[in-house]
């Protein structure tokens, strides 16, 4: 988990790098953790798609009830290949071999989430807040969900109580930003956009995150230079980029489509 904490502080061109030789080095390559951390590392640092399926079918080989590798190979599946039915099928295996985990709840929510099946990640985020109610990630899944399906008020409510669980983080702070874009409270919403950019110089933002804020916000041209950096990081969350609720209104815009090819997804589909 120190990875998480310096991914924060430092960025992923920093972090992923240094979880892969560590993972190496500690000989650890015939157990299910060392293969799933390898192949985290090849989808969302090193976009290896080849070296990514390799390693997850080599951690489930060695143990098929490793719920990390269901889960993030769900995730893989739907983000990179566009695969939402054997997304679904692996997050669901997740979930039978530790179904009282919160965070395999909310993780569930994301899958559905970009999968399109609003109703069934509501659900999910639900179940992760009734698991775990200290959880930010539990309620900001609740809330994207919320508002997916219009419920604003509830949406802005629950992403308040993420931000305030997490120290406003940055994640739930961008879905507040959108949020309030969405429901006409522009004034709340650049505040938020500042707040973060002004953060961004001194802790890790990410980029497609800012750029999905400065997009909403109509500050297309700054959107841009937010995600061509995310790119040049190798932003992982980026391979939601097609998907992910905030992104939406790019995807008529030409340079999102460049930006998108650069990252070549094996998919056909491109948007």
């Amino acid at each position: 988990m120190g990875c998480v904490n310096e991914r924060e502080q430092n960025g992923p061109e920093v972090c992923w790098p240094i979880g892969q030789t560590l993972a190496l080095c500690r000989g650890c390559v015939n157990f299910p953790e060392a293969h799933t951390t390898l192949a985290f590392i090849s989808v969302f640092y090193d976009w290896n798609w080849p070296e990514a399926k390799r390693h997850f079918q080599k951690a489930l080989d060695l143990n098929f009830n490793f719920a990390p590798a269901h889960y993030w190979y769900s995730l893989y599946l739907l983000s990179v290949e566009r695969n939402s039915e054997d997304a679904i099928r692996e997050g669901t295996k997740a979930l039978e071999l530790e179904p009282l985990t919160a965070v395999q709840y909310s993780l569930m929510a994301v899958v559905y989430l970009n999968a399109g099946r609003f109703e069934e990640a509501l659900r999910s985020a639900e179940m992760a807040v009734l698991l775990d109610a200290g959880s930010f990630l539990s309620y900001r899944y609740l809330g994207l969900s919320l508002a997916i399906l219009k419920r604003f008020n509830e949406a802005i409510e629950a992403l308040q109580t993420a931000a305030s669980l997490s120290s406003r983080h940055h994640w739930p702070l961008a879905d507040l930003c959108w949020v309030y874009v969405v429901t006409g409270n522009t004034r709340a919403a650049q505040e938020i956009y500042d707040e973060l950019v002004e953060r961004s110089g001194a802790e890790y933002i990410s980029g497609f995150f800012l750029g999905c804020a400065a997009y909403s916000l109509q500050h297309h041209d700054k959107a841009f230079e937010f995600l061509e950096k995310a790119y040049e990081q190798k932003d992982g969350l980026l391979l939601v980029s097609r998907t992910w609720p905030a992104a939406q209104p790019m995807k008529n815009d030409p340079r999102f489509k460049a930006l998108v090819e650069k990252i070549k997804f094996p998919s056909s589909e491109l948007l």
